[in-house]
């Protein structure tokens, strides 16, 4: 006759691997958090946009607004995409030194490197959407301005 077997404990949640990456939960929560801020919030301001370039396109008397409304929609758009390209390339020096070997956790306080991803990888998101953001804005209300000069 065997004897039962016990009844295994689930791993902790700290120590629970994600199916999709291999990581641990722990790490995955904390490495997407600036993005799960700041892809809301440009829905959200990418909508509020849309809404005004259609209200623009569609209201008589804003008809005038509708070159700078859609320009600055487009242009805002490809700005926070394309300043964030860098900030995602962040995600993977962490991968490249675990792959080549080299330990990033030195057991002390944390070297200028461990300083620098972090502070990359928690302010960089939101800093350099809201930089693409604005910039795109600015571009596309400069393009709007010099396509009404000509046009004039």
């Amino acid at each position: 006759m065997k004897a039962p077997r016990a009844r295994q404990q689930p791993e902790p949640l700290e120590t629970r691997h994600n199916n999709l990456s291999g990581r641990r939960s722990g790490d995955e929560v904390r490495e997407e958090m600036p993005y799960f801020f700041v892809v809301q919030a440009f829905v959200m301001a990418t909508l509020v946009m849309a809404a005004a370039a259609l209200l623009c396109a569609f209201v008589s008397r804003l008809r005038w607004a509708y070159p700078f409304a859609w320009r600055m929609l487009v242009w805002s758009s490809v700005g926070c995409v394309v300043v964030n390209l860098p900030v995602l390339a962040l995600y993977l020096v962490p991968l490249a030194f675990d792959r080549a070997g080299i330990s990033l956790n030195s057991g002390g306080s944390g070297s200028a490197l461990n300083i620098v991803l972090a502070v990359g990888l928690l302010i960089g998101p939101v800093v350099a959407s809201a930089a693409g953001y604005i910039g795109g804005v600015l571009l596309g209300y400069y393009l709007a301005l010099r396509a009404a000069s000509r046009a004039s």
